[in-house]
């Protein structure tokens, strides 16, 4: 829980509390992975999870809320989502607090790590599963594990928080292709904004959900239509004792969230910039 730091000025027969630092609890969530196009793509990986409130990915535990001086500026950076053709996701970061982006598919290491046997990072997320048609890593579960030559395999699940007043879910992994030859159905993407694979013969795979950090969906065949999933953006989320304001500079986008528990929030979609409390 943040705490507000108070020291106390005596001066003759009154004296007053002067706030001098905050603790600041945070959600950091990467990029996720993109799905490869054409044949044999397993679902990619969600983006890391970093977590002050609830369990980080990977099983984690909640991190400790960074202590800042007041007026100190904090550096605030929300990941973009991989993009298709097996490209890995960008890091988000608050101040210290680095979140890994989502693996690309096939088989590349990230917060969570892509299907085919791609590994995640400790304390962020979980890996893919084995095999061709497998699904990608979520924060709070490992890809479902599957061969190339039927049905896509599930995505992992992401990993939830209530850091925003209400329980959202983030991270979530790309499902596994379907194979192309007998237009069996791809895998669903894992909780928290995973994209779903594509059917074989069928569509692109989906991407994964925006300001999500969910990881792309794979894909099997040749083609316009058989594309892998893009990733989903990634997302940082902040609150803060209610008595103090957040100052917000250029380059990130937002919103300030609900006031309420004793706390107010902000929410980053995207840019990067820094931001400080008073």
């Amino acid at each position: 829980m943040p705490l507000v730091a108070q020291v106390r000025n005596n001066f003759g027969p009154t004296s007053r509390r002067r706030t001098v630092a905050v603790g600041v609890d945070f959600l950091v969530v990467a990029g996720g992975g993109g799905a490869g196009n054409r044949y044999y793509t397993p679902g990619a990986g969600g983006g890391g999870f970093l977590s002050s409130v609830t369990t980080s990915g990977g099983g984690a535990a909640a991190l400790p809320a960074v202590q800042s001086p007041l007026g100190e500026s904090l550096t605030v950076v929300v990941g973009a989502g991989g993009s298709r053709g097996g490209f890995v996701g960008a890091n988000s970061q608050f101040h210290t607090q680095t979140a890994i982006g989502g693996g690309g598919s096939p088989g590349q290491t990230g917060g969570s790590g892509a299907g085919n046997s791609g590994a995640g990072t400790s304390g962020q997320g979980y890996p893919g599963g084995v095999g061709g048609a497998s699904g990608g890593g979520g924060a709070a579960a490992a890809g479902t594990s599957g061969s190339h030559g039927g049905a896509g395999q599930a995505g992992g699940s992401g990993a939830t928080t209530a850091i925003s007043g209400s329980n959202a879910t983030y991270a979530g992994g790309g499902g596994g292709h379907g194979y192309w030859a007998n237009s069996a159905p791809g895998g669903p993407g894992g909780a928290g904004g995973g994209g779903a694979g594509g059917a074989g013969q069928g569509p692109n795979g989906t991407p994964g959900g925006t300001n999500t950090g969910g990881g792309g969906g794979g894909v099997d065949g040749n083609g316009p239509n058989h594309l892998g999933g893009i990733g989903g953006s990634g997302i940082v989320y902040l609150r803060w004792p209610e008595s103090l304001n957040i100052t917000v500079g250029a380059g990130l986008t937002g919103s300030a969230g609900p006031t309420s528990g004793g706390y107010k929030r902000y929410q980053f979609t995207a840019g990067s910039g820094n931001v400080s409390f008073t």
